[in-house]
This record gives C-alpha cells, structure tokens and sequence, in this order.
C-alpha cells in the first residue's frame, strides 16, 4: 500500500514539474537560403496554431529571452512522414556582457538525441502514410519517441545507466470535417476555431534512468514514452506536426529540500492512524462482549413474556368487557395528549424563536452587569460625592480668600457642617444641599465666582441625593437579586442546565410529544383496534401465545448468534494488532537504503538535463540552453 501511494506521488511530482518547462526557440537570420526555408515552413498558419496551442495549454513558452551571457541554441530537426530524419539546421544565437547579439546558421549531418517514430493503422492495420492519404476508416496515429542520449551516472557508489531526460510535446492539427470521435492517450484535445489540436507529452527514457526501488522491489512510474491519437476519419489527409524537445524539464524542481524525514512524516501519521483503528477495534469487541454477557437476561426476559403470553391467553374473556370504555377515554386522552404536545412546542419554539433566555440573560446584565443599572448608578453616587466634597473644599476657600474669618464668624457665617455627615447621611430626610454658612454667604455674596461655586455645590448634592434615593429603592425592592433569580430560573434554551424552566419546559415538550406519539397514540389505536375486533379477540390472544413460543426459542439462536458476533470481534481485534505489529510499524523499514538511493538517483538525473547545454560543442563560459523543434512531414 505504501509503496503505491509512494509510486503515485512521485509520478505526480515528476509530471506537474515536466509539463511546467519553460523552452526557448530563436528566430532564424533570413541571409540564409536554408534558413529561409525554415522561416517560410515556420510561418505557415497550422505551425502557428499548433505553437499557439502549446503555449496555452500546456505551459511551452516559445518566445525568446537574450540575457546576458547568453547562449540560446534551438534545433531545428526536419522528419518525413514516418519520423526519419532528413536534415537538421542549428541557429547559434550569442549575447555578450555588453548585450550585443550575433546569430549563427549552419545545417548540420548529425542525428537528434530523440528519435521520432510515426506508425499508422488502418482498421487495425499497420499502413505506409502514402498509402492511408485519400483512405477512410479507423485511423490511429502513434509517436514513439527513443531517447538517444545514453549517460553513466554513479550513486552511492553504484555505476548506472541513465537518459539525458528529455521532454516532448507534439501537437498535430485535425480537420474536424475529416476526423471524427477523436481519442488521445498521453494527451489531451483542444478545439481551435473549427479544428481540434492534439497534444502529447512524453519522456522517453526517465523511467529506465529512475529505476527505482522500495523494499527491494521495482517500482514502475507512469511516465509515458509515447503518443497515440484514433478517430474515424474520411479521405485521410494530414498536415505536418510539431515536436518540442527540451532536457531541462526538471531544473525548476527544488530537490535540494526533498528528504528522507519527509516520507517518515507521511509514515508517522499512517501509523497514527492505524493505532486509532486498532483501539477502535478494542471497543467494538468490548462492546460485542458487554452484548453477550447480557444475552442471558434477554433469554430469562422472552422466557418470562412467553409465559405472560400464555396467561393473557387464557384471561382474555374477562378483559374483552372492557375495552369498548377503553377505546373511547384512550382516544379522548390521545386527543388531549396531541392538543397538550402541539401547545407546549409552539410554545417552546416561540420562547426559542423570540430569545426569550437571552432577553432575561441581557436583563440581567443591565442590572447587573458592569456597565448595568446598579453599578452606574453606584458609580455616580460616587462621582457626585467626589465632586460635592471638592467644591465644597474650592468653596470655602474663596470664601476666606474674598473675607475676613473673623468678620464671617461674627456674621454666624463659619464651617459649620461636616462634609462626611452631609454627603453619607443615611437617610433621605437628613441629606442637605448647602450648610447654614454657605446658605447666608450665598445671600449676602454678590461675589459671582462665589455664588457659581455655591451653585455647583448644590447641584452636587441634589445629584447625589436623586442617586441615593435611586438606589436604595432599588436595592430595597429587591430588584438586583430578584433579576438574578430570575435569569438563573430561566436558564438557557443552547445550554441544558437541570432545574431551568428553558430545560424544564425542553424535556416537558420532548417528553409529552414522546407520550403522545408512542404512547397515548400507540394506546388509542390499540384499544380502537381491540374494540373493532372483540369477537376475535381470543384468537389474537391465542396467536400472541403462539408468537412468543415462536420468539422464545429464536432467543436461543439468538444467543448463539452474539456468540459468534463476539468471537468474531475478538479475531478482528487481535487480527488488527498482528496488522498494526507486524505490517503497518514495518512499513519504516521502507525508508531506508532504497528511499536515499531513490532520491539520489533522481537528483543525478536532474543533474544529466541541466548539463546537457549544447548539440554542435562546446558553450565556452555562456549560460547556455539548447531546444529542439521537429517538424514532420505532411500527408497529403
């Protein structure tokens, strides 16, 4: 299992990194009769689209970048219609640290490092192109690629061969009005205008170079080495396809951070997983057991309803009288029960509809919550009194600065009240506004600043006095305390506390809708039953007798049958902790020599493509990169 979804990540992994290649094609200097003849091929209408297709859909960027220090070498490899090679003209283009740019062209008699073979078939049959044009049938089409680029690369000491990994996309453009029920594999269809463009990518050669192995076993990746398009197809004709060839497929992959520890990751919580479904299986065998063991009594219990049956039975006669007053208070309290059961949730559901719990909760906090009712007012009880004791102290101050004391004293003006006893009275009939003093300084003052301190002053203790009154109504009447009792009463309709009338009337709804539905109905249809039925009565009773011998000895299969449930959850439990033992805690041993040695081999493949840089010599100290584009010929 593990060495599975090992195999289809790193397929995943190498795939979603070689379809995000990013390959360079160089114009061609048209002083060149050859290269002319490139450029003329290149501008026809189906290599544009084909081009045009590739960049879209499958991430190919053919524009060209010129860097500094550059060297950009793109191939262009001319095949006829079955693949072989006919020529191939190499366009050199060099950028220098100054940025200046010089192209070179030269056709070149040496074979491509990728070999294109194109096969058809004709209803099932291998066909020359020159013989399938004009022809109308099942067609398939199919690119096999070969990689000639045979490298020796050496990992953890071993000597292996390997394959520069190279990258194709061939993309062909079908006439709709000749090819029908189009298929690809390794590919995919897109619709351009009227016609469809197939696509192909392949990697000859990677999984030979790869090679890989987990626990000593081979481990083959998916990763095709060819391209097949079928369809139905009317007067076959074929323009020419294009192939884009690049080696550097898997330089943006970032192997550096690839590890061993990353797989143990993935191991560690596989074997999480597997000690939870060990323990689950622990429960289910309790569980099976806990039924066995209380088999018994079920047994004891049928025993006992067979026997009652028996009884019922043989008493029926005299029960019969009575079922026609059953039937009638039966249906009159299933009646009840439905009216009591229907009142009672449109009631819940409107308390819970309308907040009703947590309109008492947001009651409570007004009260008596931080910022509520009792606490502000407690708070400007406070402030008041700050504030009538400091204009007081400012009053009394001007009061001597602008007079004489001892010319007050003898005008009976002095600092005749103590602030404390004034602001704290205890009572509303002994709270005053202004002392004695303060009241004659006011009359006889005509000092403003005085007069507006002996007005705050006065308005400070009216504000406090309303407070107090306030207040210890409040606190006199209970109201704190009584909200609180209230809201805990009340309780809340999300949160089940025993006791609350929100949980109260919850399992008073529950339990009423429970009785009506199961009981009080289940009763009413019953006696109904019963009371259209008297005259067979006796024979039902008689029936039931049978029935109940019928159940009780099915008790005893039944025994037997938890038997073997249990003794099958006990093999199940000691079958998942072999499992987990000797399977899933084994898997560890996956991770060691072959998974370094995987990543490793990987690595040095990579290491092939980046150093495959050039196809006619030696890069000299340029950054250089190298692009083959192959065009086949047209069938016609």
């Amino acid at each position: 299992m593990i060495r599975t979804s090992l195999r289809k990540a790193g397929a995943v992994v190498l795939t979603a990194s070689m379809l995000a290649l990013n390959l360079t094609a160089c114009q061609s200097n048209s002083d060149s009769a050859s290269v002319s003849a490139v450029n003329e091929d290149a501008a026809s209408n189906t290599e544009n689209i084909i081009t045009s297709t590739m960049n879209d859909e499958l991430s190919i960027n053919t524009a060209q970048t010129l860097a500094k220090n550059t060297r950009n070498q793109t191939v262009y490899v001319f095949d006829d219609a079955s693949g072989v090679q006919d020529h191939a003209t190499v366009n050199t283009k060099v950028t220098d640290n100054n940025g200046d740019t010089s192209s070179t062209n030269e056709n070149v008699d040496k074979a491509a490092p990728v070999t294109i073979n194109v096969t058809y078939y004709l209803n099932g049959k291998e066909i020359s192109p020159e013989d399938l044009a004009g022809q109308s049938g099942e067609v398939k089409i199919r690119f096999d690629y070969v990689n000639n680029e045979e490298e020796t690369i050496t990992v953890n000491g071993e000597t292996k061969t390997a394959y520069v990994p190279f990258t194709v996309a061939t993309g062909l453009m079908l006439d709709n009005e000749k090819f029908t029920n189009i298929e690809v594999t390794n590919g995919k269809l897109s619709q351009v205008g009227s016609d469809v463009v197939a696509l192909g990518v392949a990697f000859p050669g990677l999984a030979d170079s790869l090679n890989l192995k987990f626990d000593s076993e081979e481990v083959n990746f998916d990763l095709p080495n060819y391209f097949e398009i079928s369809a139905d197809v009317t007067d076959f004709s074929l323009d020419m396809s294009l192939s884009v060839v690049s080696s550097n497929l898997l330089s943006d992959m970032d192997l550096d951070d690839l590890s061993v520890e990353d797989l143990q990751a993935k191991v560690n919580e596989l074997q999480s997983a597997a000690d939870q479904l060990e323990a689950g299986t622990v429960q289910l065998q309790e569980g099976t057991q806990q039924l066995e063991d209380n088999v018994p009594d079920l047994v004891s219990g049928v025993a006992a309803l067979n026997d009652g049956a028996a009884t019922l039975s043989s008493g029926v006669s005299a029960y019969t009288a009575g079922v026609a007053s059953l039937n009638d208070g039966a249906a009159a309290l299933d009646s009840n029960m439905q009216t009591l059961s229907s009142s009672l949730n449109t009631l819940y559901e409107t308390l819970k509809a309308n907040g009703f719990d947590t309109q008492i909760a947001a009651l409570n906090e007004g009260i008596n919550g931080t910022s509520g009712l009792m606490a502000t007012l407690s708070n400007q009880m406070s402030t008041y009194k700050s504030r009538y004791e400091t204009t007081y102290a400012t009053a009394y101050e001007a009061v001597l600065a602008a007079n004489d004391k001892d010319e007050l004293a003898a005008q009976g003006i002095t600092e005749d009240a103590n602030i404390a006893s004034v602001i704290n009275s205890e009572t509303e009939n002994t709270a005053v506004y202004m002392t004695a003093g303060l009241c004659k300084l006011y009359a006889a003052t005509a000092d403003s600043t005085i007069i507006n301190e002996i007005v705050a002053l006065n308005q400070s203790a009216a504000a406090y006095k309303a407070m107090y009154a306030s207040y210890t109504k409040l606190k006199a009447a209970g109201l704190d305390t009584g909200v609180q009792a209230l809201t805990s009463a009340v309780g809340s309709f999300s949160t089940y506390q025993e006791g609350t009338l929100c949980s109260s009337l919850y399992a008073l709804n529950v339990g009423a809708t429970k009785l009506q539905q199961e009981g009080t109905s289940v009763l009413a249809a019953g006696a109904s039953t019963l009371a259209a039925n008297n005259s067979s009565l006796t024979s039902g009773a008689a029936a039931l007798a049978d029935g109940t011998e019928t159940l009780n000895n099915a008790a005893a299969t039944l025994s037997s049958g938890v038997s073997k449930l249990n003794t099958g959850a006990i093999t199940l439990k000691d079958g998942m902790a072999e499992f987990n033992a000797e399977g899933i805690s084994q898997i560890t041993s996956l991770l060691g020599d072959d998974a370094t040695t995987t990543l490793d081999t990987i690595k040095e493949v990579v290491k092939l493509g980046n150093n495959y840089t050039s196809f006619t010599g030696s890069t000299g100290n340029y950054d250089s990169t190298v692009t083959f584009i192959y065009k086949t010929a047209a069938v016609q």
